[in-house]
């Protein structure tokens, strides 16, 4: 009875270190490098366009193509990451003008992958 026990015991403190040690190692491991984002140096700024379509939401910004200008105004430009500011929301399809008084500004490098492969597009904010 006592060895049973001990034995169970030895099972469950097994386990619960093997998931404990596994979480530890996930958490340490996850990187900014990893996420696909990487943060330049310097800040440069984004002269391509004015406008942005969305295409795809994040938490934490969105993918969108940029307005080009022609005899019509399309948005088939270069795709770009943009940055949400606090409490800012993006949703498909919506068009995010530049705010008055601020610039787009390239701030980094956003890579993720696709049907079509991998793509790294330039990260946007606006300051």
């Amino acid at each position: 009875m006592k060895k049973g026990l001990l034995f169970l015991l030895g099972v469950l403190v097994g386990c619960i270190l093997t998931f404990g040690g596994l979480f530890i190692y996930s958490k340490m491991q996850s990187t900014p490098e990893q996420s696909g984002i990487r943060m330049a140096k310097q800040k440069t700024k984004f002269t391509v366009a004015n406008k942005f379509e969305v295409f795809q939401s994040f938490e934490d910004g969105a993918l969108a193509t940029s307005e080009i200008k022609d005899y019509v105004s399309t948005f088939t430009g270069p795709v770009v990451f943009l940055v949400a500011e606090e409490n800012e929301q993006f949703y498909d399809g919506q068009i995010v003008t530049i705010p008055k008084g601020k610039s787009a500004m390239q701030i980094g490098t956003y890579s993720y992958e696709s049907k079509a492969g991998v793509h790294t597009v330039p990260i946007i904010a606006f300051e």
